[in-house]
């Protein structure tokens, strides 16, 4: 059994991951009440409130909010005694990865060898890791992106739809990667970096 902090378009994807484990939903906190419950499940009240602080440093939970950030507080507030991974049973994922709590990693995702998934990371719908690269903590990769062996991805970074990183490849933490691009350089911290070569560069100015 499961608690999830969140309860929207993100989270009825980490719903059918879990669902493909065969691990049951307990309900959800939110701050308030969703109008929409596509899934019929039992509204717990708000993660801020003092009893159910407690309670999610207690009992099984996953943060199935897709904002790289408040997923980083989230995790950060309660801890990773109880954080649980929500793994697609379609995924195929090596025997020699490291990953850590509060995961997703998707439908179709593949992670191969030597590769570390850090804690509260999305590994989204068909998105390929290759060997030895590092997913830091509460990064985000969209669906269908593609990273070469060696990549490193920073702490809060999102790679969005369909981009490819080369081989060897850093990007640091607190950037955004545009939907279809091509990576073939370093990507200093808190940037916005879009299209192919040449890429385009701006400050990330939302942190």
């Amino acid at each position: 059994m499961i608690i999830l902090v969140g309860y929207s378009g993100h989270s009825y994807v980490v719903i059918d991951a879990l669902k493909s484990q065969n691990i049951k939903i307990k309900g959800y906190f939110e701050l308030h009440e969703q109008a929409e419950n596509p899934y019929n499940l039992k509204y717990l009240g708000s993660e801020r409130d003092e009893s159910n602080e407690k309670r999610l440093r207690s009992e099984n939970y996953f943060v199935s909010i897709g904002d790289n950030f408040r997923r980083h507080q989230i995790i950060n507030k309660f801890g990773r005694a109880t954080l649980k991974n929500a793994l697609h049973a379609t995924a195929i994922i090596s025997p020699s990865a490291r990953l850590g709590k509060g995961i997703l990693i998707n439908t179709g995702a593949i992670i191969n060898a030597n590769s570390t998934i850090e804690d509260g990371v999305i590994c989204n719908t068909s998105v390929i890791i290759e060997h030895d690269c590092h997913i830091k903590t509460c990064a985000h990769l969209a669906p269908g992106v593609r990273l070469g062996g060696n990549v490193e991805i920073g702490p809060n970074t999102l790679i969005g739809i369909g981009s490819i990183i080369l081989p060897g490849v850093t990007i640091g933490c607190n950037c955004i990667i545009g939907a279809g691009s091509t990576i073939t350089k370093n990507i200093p911290d808190n940037m916005i970096a879009k299209g192919r070569s040449p890429i385009k560069l701006i400050p990330n100015k939302n942190i």
